[in-house]
């Protein structure tokens, strides 16, 4: 079964995935309300992702990073219901993407909506978070 965490800082595994991908991360170490997805099984980094808060109710999914050897198996998927998640524990309402044209299908199909046509065939996407109705009732979501 694969782990689902949420780290502070990269760790070895992070780091192998995100400069397998090319991506330069550094400049989100040491900033206040990162956050560093890592999806892991037996010691293999299937995704990771990097978690911003831009305000107390908007964050931004920077980096999504799939394992090649992961890919097709939905694991990009669970990452981005994962940083949702993570989004509504933190009080959070919304999420924003920076994506490529190609993977605007895979953003749409998890209710992302394009909100700005930015350079170079780059989207970006957002989500307003769902959160269940609460019940006084019977004091349940």
């Amino acid at each position: 079964m694969a782990k689902i965490l949420f780290l502070l800082k990269p760790n070895a595994l992070i780091s192998s995935i995100f400069e397998e991908e090319g991506f330069r991360y550094e400049e989100y170490q040491n900033i206040e309300g990162v956050y560093y997805l890592l999806i892991e099984k037996e010691g293999i980094a299937l995704a990771s992702g990097i978690l911003s808060k831009i305000d107390p109710e908007l964050y931004q999914i920077n980096y999504l990073a799939v394992n090649k050897i992961a890919r097709k198996l939905k694991i990009g998927t669970y990452a981005v219901k994962a940083m949702c998640t993570k989004v509504k524990i933190l009080g959070g309402r919304n999420v924003i993407v920076t994506s490529p044209s190609s993977l605007i299908p895979f953003f749409k199909n998890l209710d992302f909506k394009i909100i700005d046509n930015i350079e170079n065939n780059s989207f970006l996407m957002k989500k307003r978070l769902k959160f269940a109705k609460y019940s006084k009732n019977n004091n349940q979501y």
